[in-house]
């Protein structure tokens, strides 16, 4: 019997050598925001929040990404302070966000958007599954 260990395959990393990723996540990030910005809407919301989540879920656990997780991180603890904010209604009209509310959210998608090109391909869509997984494990949970 040999006694060399039994070999372990890693996952393939493929980096991310298109711009057309980096590019289509920080517009996502961008339009998203801008549009909460001018009129607030859970849709609008929902765009800047799943980008920021795959981002984060993508970073968790690389201690290169350090700084860029806590501004993401951030980010993300001032989107759910506003998430009520977003789906109330005043008069028929939605309330506004203040400037204040949304600026630790342009500095995670400012993050974000330095962190991805530094990815792999692999790391973005093992997130997105993650999270994926995530959202229907907690519909069976509210549904029970």
């Amino acid at each position: 019997m040999s006694t060399r260990p039994k070999r372990q395959p890693r996952p393939v990393r493929i980096p991310i050598t298109s711009r057309e990723v980096p590019m289509t996540f920080g517009l996502q990030m961008r339009l998203s925001l801008e549009a909460l910005r001018r009129e607030p809407a859970r849709e609008h919301f929902d765009g800047v929040a799943r980008c920021l989540n795959v981002v984060q879920v993508a970073i968790e656990d690389d201690a290169r990404f350090t700084d860029e997780a806590l501004r993401i991180n951030a980010g993300a603890r001032a989107l759910n302070q506003i998430a009520q904010k977003v789906e109330a209604i005043e008069d028929g009209t939605p309330l506004r966000l203040h400037p204040h509310e949304l600026a630790p959210v342009e500095l995670a998608i400012n993050a974000a958007e330095d962190v991805i090109p530094r990815l792999s391909i692999t790391s973005l869509n093992d997130a997105r599954i993650r999270l994926q997984a995530i959202r229907l494990a907690e519909k069976a949970r509210v549904a029970a």
